[in-house]
């Protein structure tokens, strides 16, 4: 921590502001010393997804006493912005759940198009568009995704187009997995970044993740009325529509492709018929910019916020 303080505690004694506030845990450690040798009145300290000692940071592990002082103190609040990350910090801890605020991400609806408020979802007589968004990596679990794909083709007999978004060091994995599962078809992509680019043809998106925080996808596709189905793992729960019309897919953890495959077709004819625009409309009010600024402001004045 000297070399971050010897550059922040001279800018934050300058600056001498109201709230100092340090965004993840390297950060957040600097800011809460800095900070209090500079009498800032408050200071905010922002979480990760995971605690280090979830994520095995044997570095940022070391801080935990650090972080057991700060949390103790009345001027210092530690924020999340997913309640499932808020409770692992607080069992990281030893604090009470609730001396961590729960500030959720915000999307910004301007780059989605507005849908139409009708109850009918039009359908077409193509192959069902399913989609993955996710950096080709262990955590995400890419072959169990084709596996699933594979296992909705031929168990669950539904005629589908694949498609994934996304690079990484399993890329040469998933292509020969692809091979091997004759999904010939599977339309890999990479270094796509527009919302409608991603999402727009698809008819659902698919995520089977075993680790996760607050999955922007899930909430990227929702915001252009997809219905998604996850993994229960992380933030999930938070992220997806869990009641009415348009409800999202929570598929146990360590779920079989095949158990996967069963459940999302049961789940498909509903998750279909729901009108997209409720789907787009609950990620809208849940997720809106504005309540995330509300929540920080509480916060800097030294207010709970609201429970999520």
């Amino acid at each position: 921590l000297r070399s971050d303080l010897r550059l922040l505690l001279p800018l934050v004694k300058e600056l001498q502001p109201d709230v100092l506030h340090g965004w993840q845990d390297a950060s957040a450690a600097a800011c809460s010393i800095a900070g209090t040798a500079a009498s800032v009145g408050r200071i905010i300290l922002s979480a990760r997804n995971m605690s280090p000692a979830t994520r095995r940071d044997k570095a940022l592990v070391l801080n935990e006493s650090l972080f057991r002082a700060m949390a103790a103190k009345d001027n210092v609040m530690i924020s999340a912005n997913s309640r499932i990350a808020a409770d692992d910090y607080a069992k990281w801890l030893g604090c009470e759940k609730e001396r961590i605020d729960v500030i959720p991400n915000a999307i910004d609806m301007s780059r989605y198009p507005a849908l139409p408020k009708t109850t009918e979802n039009p359908r077409s007589d193509r192959p069902l568009h399913i989609g993955g968004v996710f950096r080709l990596a262990i955590n995400k679990r890419p072959l169990l995704w084709l596996r699933t794909i594979h296992a909705l083709r031929h168990e669950q007999k539904i005629d589908l187009q694949p498609f994934l978004f996304g690079s990484g060091p399993l890329a040469h994995e998933v292509e020969m997995e692809a091979e091997a599962l004759g999904l010939t078809d599977l339309i890999l992509r990479s270094g796509v970044v527009d919302p409608a680019e991603l999402y727009g043809e698809l008819d659902m998106m698919l995520l089977m993740s075993q680790v996760e925080g607050l999955p922007n996808v899930l909430i990227e596709a929702q915001a252009m009325g997809k219905p998604v189905a996850a993994c229960d793992v992380g933030g999930v729960r938070e992220a997806v529509k869990r009641g009415g019309k348009g409800a999202g897919l929570i598929l146990e953890p360590n779920v079989s492709a095949s158990e996967a495959a069963a459940q999302i077709a049961h789940w498909l004819p509903s998750a279909h018929a729901a009108p997209p625009y409720l789907i787009q409309q609950h990620i809208s009010s849940t997720f809106d910019p504005k309540l995330l600024a509300d929540r920080t402001l509480q916060t800097y004045r030294g207010f709970k916020v609201a429970p999520s």
